[in-house]
Formats: structure tokens, C-alpha cells, sequence
């Protein structure tokens, strides 16, 4: 049961999100797009149905939030949408762009962008909700390697099984970023271009690794000058043990300004690649 408008808003982009994965898919089906995943068996039919929740979550938030000629409005705008041919799911291609819109989609989103705007919410609420559900996959690092069957070695394990999971759940999930500094370039592991997000992985099997994470995150943190493209940075370390706790990293992360730095420190099983001896060469006998 949401009690407050502001539970409602979160919900509703949850589920706004859900509908947008599903004309994603219907995109890929109808102009035959290269997708990154599609777990709907009916995208046209999923995508009215997350249309029909969102409409139903947000006339119930904006009767609690006394906006009711807003939602007297939206009732009628949503029988206009269930007149037209094809419905709620209708879509509309703009072949050029590669693009279906949807209507009631475009509607909903600005209806609820107005509700913040009315309940005196100035941040992005889009962008927050985005925000979150990068963060929440990011903490799920451990559970979603160990839930491939992968048992890490060093960053590059880490790095392949969460690009899959990124690029999933965010369209603008980008690998190859380049972000100039002020000595020395800063080349993360990917990032949200739409959140402006930047993402590594360090891997730690010792606690001096743990230590030497840190030392690179603070080497970034000093190299980095600011950029408008690249504003926020997760810096994710995979330890193997429970060697430092995640709060005392962030409070060394604070101790150096870093500000727009999100420390996430998981833990999950691992080992580290072993190297062999090199083998010495008998010296040669000249006869």
C-alpha cells in the first residue's frame, strides 16, 4: 500500500521503465534491430499492460496528492487513447530514427513529471529513479557472478559477466570511455551515457589488493579534473574475504573529496590466477 505521493512517483517510474523495455523490444521486432535482450513473449501486449498499471498507480497518487483536476484530465485522455485503433498498446514508427512512439507513454511521463513539479521535487525524477536501479545492480555484483557460475580471477571475469547485466538493463551502457584529466587519462570500465555515469571493477584478494584499490581510486579521484560529459563514478571492489567493511572505504573516499565517487565494496568467492615459475635455462656447454 503506498502511503505517501512520493512512494507512488517511485513506483510508477518502476513500472513507466517496464513499458519502455517492452517498445524496445517491439523496435527491435519491427524495424529488425540487433537487441540486447527481450524477455517479453507479447511486447505489444506488455507493454499495454505496464500502461494500464502506471495509469491506475497514477490517478490513485494524484487524488492523494489533491491534484484532482490533473487526474480528471488524465481519465479523459486515457478514454481518447482507448478509442484509437489498436489502444492503449498502439504505436506509431518513425522509420527514419528507428523509433515507435506511443502516446499514452509520452503522456504518462509528462503528467508525472508535473506531479514532482508540483509536490516541489526538482530533481530528475527519471534520472533518480535510473540512478537507483544502477546502484542496486551494481551492490548485486557478487550474487550475479556467483549466479553465472563464475569463480573470478581478476577484473576481466568480473567485467565480462557485468557487461552483459549493464547492457541489459540500460541502453546506453557504453565500454569504451575515455575521460581526459588534468595529468593523466581516466579509462573506466564502461558507463551510462544518460546518466553520465561512469563504472569500474577492481579485484581484490588480499587485503593489501583491498589497499591498493583504494590507492587507485585516490590516483583517479586526484587525476581527474572534471568533464561534462562524465559527472558521476562507481568504483566497484570485488573482495575475495571480508577484508574491509564498505563503510570505512567510503569514509576514506569522503576524507579525499570524492564527492561524486560511489564506493560499493562486495564480496564473493575468487582466487587469483596463479603464475608459473619461469624455467631456468641450462647453460649451454661448448665443446
Amino acid at each position: 500500500m503506498l502511503q505517501r505521493p512520493e512512494d507512488a512517483i517511485i513506483k510508477i517510474e518502476g513500472v513507466l521503465d517496464k513499458a519502455r523495455d517492452a517498445r524496445s523490444q517491439l523496435e527491435a521486432d519491427v524495424f529488425n534491430l540487433r537487441t540486447k535482450g527481450g524477455g517479453y513473449e507479447f511486447p505489444q501486449a506488455a507493454l499495454e499492460g505496464f500502461l494500464r498499471h502506471a495509469e491506475t498507480l497514477l490517478e490513485v497518487a494524484l487524488e492523494a496528492s489533491g491534484l484532482s483536476s490533473t487526474r480528471i484530465r488524465l481519465i479523459e485522455k486515457w478514454e481518447s487513447f482507448e478509442k484509437q485503433k489498436q489502444g492503449i498498446g498502439k504505436t506509431i514508427p518513425f522509420g527514419e530514427a528507428d523509433f515507435l512512439e506511443s502516446q499514452p507513454l509520452d503522456y504518462l511521463e509528462k503528467v508525472v513529471e508535473g506531479m514532482r513539479i508540483a509536490l516541489g521535487q526538482t530533481e530528475n525524477g527519471w534520472e533518480a529513479y535510473e540512478l537507483k536501479k544502477l546502484e542496486s545492480l551494481l551492490r548485486k555484483t557478487a550474487k550475479i557472478v556467483r549466479g553465472e557460475g563464475v569463480v573470478p580471477r581478476n577484473e576481466h571475469d568480473i567485467q565480462t559477466v557485468m557487461t552483459k547485466y549493464l547492457d541489459a538493463a540500460f541502453a546506453e551502457h557504453v565500454t569504451n570511455v575515455n575521460i581526459p584529466g588534468g595529468i593523466t587519462s581516466f579509462k573506466p570500465d564502461g558507463g551510462i551515457r544518460s546518466l553520465k555515469a561512469a563504472i569500474e571493477f577492481k579485484y581484490a584478494a588480499t587485503r593489501d589488493e583491498v589497499s591498493r584499490s583504494l590507492r587507485g581510486i585516490f590516483e583517479d579521484v586526484s587525476g581527474y579534473k572534471g568533464s561534462a560529459d562524465w559527472t558521476r563514478f562507481f568504483s566497484v571492489v570485488y573482495q575475495t574475504e571480508a577484508f574491509e567493511s564498505e563503510e570505512k572505504f567510503g569514509h576514506d573516499l569522503n576524507r579525499a573529496a570524492a564527492i561524486d565517487w560511489t564506493p560499493i565494496l562486495v564480496t564473493g568467492k575468487g582466487t587469483r590466477r596463479k603464475t608459473r615459475p619461469r624455467r631456468q635455462r641450462k647453460p649451454s656447454v661448448t665443446i
